[in-house]
């Protein structure tokens, strides 16, 4: 499923990717874990490290993450992406002052519209 989200980012299809990113996640953090029966503290076996193994288990509980837990997910993993995928589109450096002198020369605007293409096609997300 990641390379599918990879290639979606890949191609600037941000909000496809948000799609399959929450349902990879939603997925990832939906865990069967125990509530301790003395603390509920969701624990992985039958010691919980919170009352030192005196509480016992009655039996696994599915845990399902919150909407807000799989939106930061989603969110860190586009904000950790959004960076890499703008500077993989940009031109080099030199390219880029050329084209700032000539559109200074032309009175165009070729460099500010590229890079502000790019932006647009990969949005920073908060």
């Amino acid at each position: 499923m990641l390379d599918d989200i990879e290639l979606a980012l890949s191609k600037g299809k941000i909000e496809g990717a948000k799609v399959l990113l929450k349902e990879y996640f939603y997925k990832e953090l939906t865990t069967n874990k125990i509530p301790c029966n003395t603390c509920d503290t969701i624990i992985d076996d039958e010691t919980c490290p919170e009352c030192n193994g005196t509480g016992y288990v009655e039996g696994n509980k599915t845990i399902y993450p919150a909407d807000k837990e799989v939106e930061l997910k989603t969110n860190e993993y586009l904000a950790s992406k959004y960076v890499e995928l703008r500077k993989s589109e940009y031109p080099p450096i030199e390219e880029q002052l050329d084209m700032q002198f000539k559109d200074s020369i032309n009175g165009t605007t070729k460099w500010a519209d590229l890079i502000t293409s790019i932006k647009s096609k990969y949005p920073k997300v908060v």
